[in-house]
């Protein structure tokens, strides 16, 4: 969990909760 695309998806993950 160290790349950039990390955070972006993090925000999906978060979005659909």
């Amino acid at each position: 969990m160290n790349k950039p695309n990390t955070k972006k998806v993090a925000h999906k993950l978060h979005s659909r909760h």
